[in-house]
């Protein structure tokens, strides 16, 4: 298992644009791999390559959190819940839904965003063949939000500049007391070190014993004559 760090916010490598996949080769099914268990481990619902440093379009998604069946399940890896989509190309349609969004890229905070309820998607399988799916609320959204991963878009940038204000704020605070937690508990774990020998502030004189020595008898014996 091969457990990714994620990379956080206000890191610029997320505000780059990802580059289409070409080849789904070993580098490709590494990656894939890595971002399953990545996503797994810390449990989000869905995850996009460049939140773990490689600007490839791709995106993973856990069916079993948004309570959807696998449209496109892959026999080559163990768990058939997940979604890989390759190169997407989302096309949007309907009503907008206003719900709100958390990230793990921007762990902590969370904030209401508008997304379209329909979405007709295009992409590539895990094993580079082209397929087409129409996807409805609330499916859609989360399709949305990591897709916009590959675009250099966090959810924190679709939000009002008052709003994002506002949460950008609570996740500094936020941040600044996780660091500040790390660091005591650091110095907490920290041994004193061992007192000198000789040290008169840690070692106490030794009280000599007296030796037992046998009491004389007051009678003296009587030699004998």
């Amino acid at each position: 298992m091969a457990n990714r760090k994620i990379i956080e916010f206000p890191s610029p490598k997320l505000r780059e644009k990802s580059i289409k996949v070409e080849s789904f080769d070993d580098e490709f099914r590494q990656l894939v791999k890595d971002m399953l268990d990545t996503n797994g481990v810390k449990m989000g619902v869905g995850l996009a390559a460049p939140q773990i440093g490689f600007l490839k379009r791709v995106v993973v998604i856990n069916c079993t959190r948004v309570e959807m069946e696998n449209p496109e399940p892959i026999e080559a890896l163990e768990d058939s819940q997940q979604l890989v989509m390759v190169n997407p190309v989302l096309e949007l349609s309907g009503e907008k839904h206003r719900w709100k969004e958390a990230c793990l890229s921007v762990p902590g905070v969370s904030g209401l965003i508008e997304r379209s309820q329909f979405v007709n998607l295009k992409f590539q399988n895990y094993n580079g063949e082209h397929r087409e799916v129409d996807l409805d609320w609330p499916i859609s959204g989360v399709v949305q939000h990591e897709c916009d991963h590959l675009d250099g878009i966090l959810y924190v940038h679709r939000m009002s500049g008052i709003s994002r204000s506002m949460l950008l704020k609570k996740f500094r605070k936020k941040q600044k007391k996780i660091k500040e937690m790390i660091a005591a508990m650091s110095s907490f774990g920290d041994d004193p070190a061992p007192p000198k020998r000789g040290s008169n502030t840690t070692t106490k004189k030794k009280k000599k014993r007296k030796k037992n020595v046998p009491k004389k008898n007051h009678l003296k014996k009587k030699k004998k004559r």
